[in-house]
């Protein structure tokens, strides 16, 4: 796909830690604008969210 949702959460985590900035942090891709929020309790992130606009790129069946 061209938005990567686990590339996207390590890399707003990272940009967190190296800059300790805010705690929603806006990410563009290839596919669109992603935003990640989260808490941080005792050094540890918690209540993660990914959020962004969703598009079909793909539909297929499978059969058995």
């Amino acid at each position: 796909t061209l938005s990567c949702g686990t590339g996207v959460v390590a890399s707003a985590i990272a940009n967190y830690i190296l800059n300790k900035g805010n705690t929603i942090i806006s990410v563009n891709t290839k596919g669109g604008e992603l935003k990640v929020a989260f808490n941080i309790q005792n050094n540890t992130f918690k209540n993660i969210t990914l959020s962004g606009n969703t598009e079909r790129v793909f539909e297929g069946f499978l059969e058995v």
